[in-house]
């Protein structure tokens, strides 16, 4: 079944297409019983605007870009889950892209969410971004930028983190407690934000109970096998 368009309403009412679209914008220029004709006729025809073609003309798409490394990670699925119930209580979609830990897949993802005009993107930076000039110069443009869980301290926008280097002094001090002494620490790239907390994280508990730091104890690697 075709959308209706604004086209199909001003031929059900016998009115032009002007005055359909002024009554969708509840514009003044309109008198209230001919809006609420329009409005019971896009319902009844099932009509939703294109947000492209808002975008086009200045108005808000109503999406929002979310980039999470792999959807399939069960903690970026259950944040997709919430990002897209606030998201639809208050009229916007979410366009879902994934890196796949890539880096050019993270740009390329960014230049799909610009073209299909996002009002905001949220991101969680892929395991092999070190440089985030994509994203600042994306800011620069006036774009709304949140960080979340992998976050870049180079840029200054909004973010949401979990306590990791906490998480890491417990879960070391846990072993420390249970008489353990040479403990491994398993790790992402060291240039990642969640990386450099959790590695201050182990080495505050190995510092607590007098155990010396052994860097060869450390691997930093990506999320395939590591070697």
């Amino acid at each position: 079944m075709e959308a209706a368009t604004l086209k199909d309403i001003a031929r059900e009412l016998n009115i032009s297409v002007s005055t359909v679209s002024r009554a969708l914008r509840d514009s003044y220029e309109i008198n209230p019983e001919t809006k609420r004709l329009v409005m019971e006729c896009a319902a009844r025809l099932h009509y939703r605007p294109n947000p492209i073609a808002l975008s086009l003309k200045g108005s808000s798409s109503k999406a929002i870009g979310v980039i999470v490394p792999q959807i399939a990670n069960y903690y970026f699925s259950q944040a997709i889950n919430g990002i897209e119930e606030v998201a639809n209580q208050r009229g916007y979609d979410v366009l879902i892209f994934q890196t796949h830990e890539a880096y050019d897949r993270e740009v390329a993802n960014l230049r799909q969410a610009l073209a299909r005009r996002v009002d905001g993107l949220l991101i969680s930076l892929s395991s092999e971004t070190n440089d985030v000039s994509h994203l600042q110069e994306l800011q620069q443009q006036g774009t709304p930028i949140v960080q979340f869980d992998r976050v870049s301290a180079a840029l200054d926008t909004p973010r949401v983190v979990a306590d990791n280097f906490g998480g890491a002094f417990a879960a070391t001090e846990h072993l420390l407690q249970s008489g353990r002494r040479r403990i491994a620490h398993l790790t992402i790239q060291p240039w990642l934000n969640i990386t450099q907390e959790r590695l201050a994280g182990y080495r505050a508990a190995l510092e607590k109970y007098g155990v010396p730091y052994d860097e060869t104890l450390v691997r930093f690697g990506t999320f395939g096998p590591m070697r």
